[in-house]
């Protein structure tokens, strides 16, 4: 067994020599695999920086297929601060082999739109990677366990038969309608995986959809697309809702009718007039006004419209989350007649006089899940 280390050998050489000992020790051999910019100018920036790191990433990409298709790989490891870690992860994502990989980092960047693919494993370096010390050692000691124990799983555990898995989106406030709709949807002999809709799920959601991993979609929470449209610092990705090709799919707007923003201690302005409640010490749910809510229909009206997959979208009229409700702390009637509206003219549109998480909404959402899944059949 053999582990393939991505690294950038002129900063990081102190550290890929100590994992490579710690590897060693445990039994499996090492090969090293430079992906360092390799430039005569160590303080790049800007687009000159960009491009390298584009190079550094195709160079050791081509580097290592050729090592994989010659058997010689069991484990995939990246190691890096931020810039090497990116390129690291750019290489990880593009090998689509069922190969166990994991990422040796210090986190220095929000990996949510970066780290989708299910075979990687994190771990986190906890002090930068400068130079040994006792608490890089010990880190790259357990990240060298953790390797050797990838090492021995199975490849075929990896692999993926898409043939009935279905992909659904969910969040805590429309946890019951999911749990029901899922259920259900094991009933017809298919396998449901769920999707946390919080960014980081969406954006794997959205990535294995047009890998074709999905035989159909229930799109039960589409959350992100309030954060893609009014979050300048969002991490979805722009094709959150057109990412499905030919899969058929059923949408439902579950949480679009709030932003999430940080402790409510912490709002302001504007934010801090509407209403809003806690979801938890961390997060606030802050609603949106009926004019945004348009504006989040028409975007999915436009998604629906540029598809090419068999869509129903199931609008409950009842609420949109659990506290979207008669008495509810954002409740938002105005809001959910303005996205209806907005989709009034798209066809495939159902709408249903019950709140997202009752069981008349789930109903019809696998009646149309079955409908659209016997019209890409036939």
């Amino acid at each position: 067994m053999r582990i393939a280390l991505l690294a950038t050998l002129d900063t990081k050489s102190e550290e890929v020599g100590y994992f490579s000992e710690c590897v060693s020790r445990l039994g499996l051999d090492i090969i090293v695999v430079d992906i360092g910019l390799r430039t005569e100018n160590p303080l790049l920036s800007g687009n000159g920086k960009v491009l390298a790191m584009e190079r550094a990433a195709h160079r050791s990409e081509t580097e290592l297929r050729q090592l994989i298709l010659k058997g010689k790989i069991s484990v995939l490891v990246g190691m890096g601060g931020g810039t090497g870690a990116q390129i690291a992860v750019s290489v990880l994502n593009s090998i689509g082999e069922p190969i166990p990989k994991m990422l040796i980092t210090t986190m220095a960047s929000d990996p949510r739109k970066t780290i989708l693919d299910d075979s990687i494993v994190i771990i986190p370096t906890i002090a930068d990677l400068f130079g040994l010390n006792p608490t890089v050692c010990g880190s790259l000691s357990r990240a060298a366990s953790v390797a050797a124990g990838l090492a021995t799983c199975s490849q075929a555990s990896w692999a993926i038969a898409p043939s009935r898995t279905v992909g659904v989106t969910a969040l805590g406030i429309t946890a019951k309608g999911v749990s029901e709709a899922t259920e259900q949807v094991r009933e017809l002999g298919l396998l449901p995986t769920i999707f946390h809709a919080n960014g980081f799920g969406g954006n794997a959601f959205a990535l294995r959809a047009k890998r074709g991993e999905f035989l159909a979609v229930i799109d039960f929470t589409m959350h992100e697309v309030s954060s893609l449209l009014f979050d300048q610092q969002t991490q979805v990705s722009s094709d959150r809702l057109t990412c499905s090709g030919a899969i058929p799919r059923v949408l439902v707007p579950g949480g679009v009718n709030f932003f999430t923003k940080g402790p409510a201690k912490g709002l302001e302005g504007h934010m801090a007039d509407r209403p809003h409640y806690s979801h938890s010490p961390d997060f606030t749910h802050v609603s949106l006004t009926a004019s945004e809510m348009s504006r989040v229909g028409k975007f999915v009206a436009r998604a629906v419209n540029v598809g090419r997959s068999p869509t129903s979208v199931v609008i409950p009229m009842g609420g949109f989350s659990s506290e979207d409700r008669t008495g509810g702390a954002i409740e938002n009637e105005a809001g959910r007649i303005a996205f209806a509206t907005a989709l009034r003219e798209i066809d495939g549109v159902r709408m249903v006089n019950a709140h997202i998480n009752d069981r008349e909404t789930v109903s019809v959402v696998i009646e149309e899940f079955e409908r659209v899944a016997s019209l890409a059949v036939d």
